[in-house]
């Protein structure tokens, strides 16, 4: 009997660690024509639909096609504050409904629905936000066009242990109460705080820090007299002409990229948190994404594939 059960306690030991490192699900993603990572997601068990994975957004959102698609109903809920790029709106809170992605995401979930985009952009379903994405840790296989989500804290070690870490921190914001998940960093050698915004396509940085740095002489291509204009969308809608630089390097935590455009742009997101006189940016999919990904909300690190 004692052989027994030392033998029941060894398995139990190797089959410990094995399923605390495997992931809840495996799921491909694709990228949108703006540049957002959708997964397919679906809604009392109806879908699939297209929602954006978004770090910078604190409130999951439905928009108008699946409201009406689904007859989505208002809650009783408190009004929810909305940030985005372009400041920040009260809404009313709706029933979304249980949200799964091959595993549960979230069951009776409370979001809010907007309306759906003008043409040509085309509007998905829905943006996951951090009020779903933090009860998980998240790895994306970019190569694969995977998604693997993970139980909070159970990112496998041999898979973070080949990438560059960051620290994460979750400051709370006291101009608007909201908290979002920052790291620190350096554009052309000058400290920045980015905020982690997978949801943004492109990454950018405010006139704050493009001052500092054009001040430093460091920076390739300085930003209002010489470079040009782009749109910059948003989850509102609200398409805002900003200008561009081309900066040596860009660097969080160990992780560093050299030569990169970023958009400059006092975005009034950035008013709304009380930091636009600070060197403050969002750092967006297009380095997100250039290489590997893990972000661990429980623990407040961020991974990045060498």
């Amino acid at each position: 009997m004692r052989s027994l059960f030392f033998l029941v306690a060894a398995f139990l030991a190797l089959l410990g660690p094995a399923r605390a490192g495997a992931p809840l699900a495996v799921i491909p993603y694709e990228v949108s024509r703006e540049g957002a990572i959708t997964i397919a997601v679906t809604v009392d068990g109806r879908g699939p639909f297209p929602f954006i994975i978004d770090t910078g957004a604190t409130v999951t959102i439905a928009f108008e096609n699946l409201a009406r698609s689904l007859d989505l109903a208002p809650s009783d809920a408190p009004s929810f504050r909305v940030l985005s790029i372009s400041g920040a709106r009260v809404l009313k809170p709706f029933a979304i409904g249980d949200l799964a992605a091959e595993t549960p995401l979230a069951k009776g979930h409370v979001g809010v629905v907007l309306p759906d985009w003008d043409a040509p952009r085309e509007t998905p379903a829905g943006v996951i936000g951090l009020d779903i994405l933090e009860k998980f840790a998240l790895a994306f296989d970019v190569r694969r066009r995977t998604l693997s989500i993970f139980e909070r804290g159970g990112l496998p070690a041999e898979m973070t242990r080949r990438m560059q870490k960051a620290a994460l921190r979750r400051p709370r914001f006291e101009a608007t109460g909201a908290k979002l998940y920052t790291a620190r960093g350096r554009v052309n050698g000058e400290p920045i705080d980015f905020i982690v915004d997978l949801g943004l396509a492109t990454t950018l940085i405010n006139y704050a820090a493009g001052d500092a740095m054009l001040a430093s002489s460091i920076v390739v291509s300085p930003g209002r007299a010489v470079t040009t204009g782009t749109r910059i969308n948003d989850v509102f809608d609200d398409r805002t002409r900003a200008n561009a630089g081309r900066f040596r390097t860009v660097s969080v935590g160990r992780k560093r990229w050299g030569n990169k455009v970023l958009w400059i742009y006092d975005a009034p997101l950035f008013d709304e948190l009380g930091v636009q006189r600070l060197s403050y940016g969002l750092l967006g999919a297009d380095l997100l994404t250039e290489q590997d990904l893990a972000i661990d909300f429980s623990e407040r690190r961020l991974y990045l594939g060498r």
